[in-house]
C-alpha cells in the first residue's frame, strides 16, 4: 500500500471516530435532558418524605456500625469521574456498597468483602437500583449512613440518615403504632434520598462524559488537519518531482 493509500485510510477512521463520537456526544445530551425533566419530580418526593419524617421521631441505630455508599459509573469515557470518588474513599469503612462496575474496578481490590451492584446507565433504571440497594441495606431499624458520591458541587461525603430534620412540632395523631410508622417511613425516605444521589450521580456523569467527548472529537479534528497538511506536503513534492523529470526528460531529448 502506498503512503498516500495509507494516509486516506488514516484520514477515513478520523472521519468514522469523528461519527462514532457525535453519535456518543448526542446519546449524553438526550439522556442528560431526560435528567434534568426528571429533577424536581425526584426532589418535590424527597421533600416530601422528609416533611412527614420531622414529624415522627425516626428510630436509628446510632451505635451500630456505619454503612459507605459509594457511587460510581457504569459506563466509562467520563474522564476522571470514578477516580475522583476512589481518592476520598475512607480508610477502612465497616460496610461498603460500591455502585458501578468501572468504579468497583478501581477499589475492589483493596477493600475485600464490598458489596458491588450495578450501577443505572440512564435514567429509567434508577428506581430499580436505588430499590436493590434499599433492600441490601435492610428493613429494621438503619444504622447510620454516608453517602459519597458526586452532586452539583462535586464529589462530597455527607450523611445520607439519618437526615436533619426538626421535630419542633408534635407528633401527629396516627392508627399506625409509632415504631411501625417511623419504620415505613424511614424506608421511603431511603429510597428517595438513594434515587436522588443516583439521579445526580448520573447528571454529572453525563456532563463529564460530554465534556470527553468535546475533547475527543476536538483530537480528532486536529489529528484530520495534521494529516491533511501532510499529505498536502506530499503531494507538492510529489509534483515537483514529476516536473523534474519532464523537465530532466526534455533537457535529455534537446541534447
Amino acid at each position: 500500500m502506498s503512503s498516500r493509500s495509507e494516509n486516506i485510510t488514516r484520514l477515513d477512521l478520523y472521519n468514522e471516530l469523528d461519527e462514532i463520537v457525535s453519535a456518543m456526544k448526542n446519546l449524553a445530551q438526550v439522556e442528560l435532558h431526560r435528567i434534568l425533566r426528571a429533577q424536581p419530580l425526584q426532589h418535590a418526593a424527597l421533600a416530601t418524605c422528609r416533611s412527614a419524617l420531622t414529624a415522627s421521631a425516626p428510630q436509628t441505630g446510632l451505635h451500630a456500625p456505619a454503612i459507605l455508599l459509594a457511587i460510581g459509573s457504569q459506563r466509562g469515557f467520563c474522564g476522571g469521574f470514578n477516580e475522583q470518588i476512589a481518592r476520598l474513599l475512607p480508610a477502612a469503612p465497616a460496610r461498603v456498597l460500591l455502585v458501578g462496575s468501572r468504579l468497583a474496578a478501581r477499589v475492589t481490590q483493596g477493600m475485600p468483602g464490598t458489596e458491588v451492584f450495578n450501577g443505572p446507565a440512564t435514567a429509567d433504571e434508577i428506581l430499580p437500583c436505588a430499590q436493590q440497594l434499599a433492600e441490601a441495606i435492610g428493613s429494621g431499624v438503619l444504622p447510620p449512613i454516608n453517602l459519597l458520591a458526586h452532586a452539583e458541587n462535586g464529589p462530597q461525603l455527607v450523611p445520607l440518615w439519618p437526615p436533619l430534620i426538626s421535630s419542633a412540632k408534635p407528633a401527629p395523631r396516627t392508627y399506625l403504632p409509632a415504631a411501625t410508622l417511623q419504620r415505613g417511613l424511614a424506608q421511603h425516605y431511603l429510597l428517595h434520598a438513594i434515587g436522588h444521589a443516583l439521579l445526580l450521580s448520573l447528571q454529572a456523569e453525563n456532563r463529564q462524559r460530554l465534556q470527553q467527548m468535546d475533547a475527543a472529537r476536538d483530537h480528532l479534528s486536529q489529528l484530520s488537519q495534521q494529516l491533511l497538511r501532510h499529505m498536502n506536503v506530499l503531494r507538492q513534492q510529489q509534483i515537483v518531482d514529476e516536473i523534474e523529470v519532464i523537465l530532466a526528460g526534455q533537457d535529455g531529448a534537446y541534447n
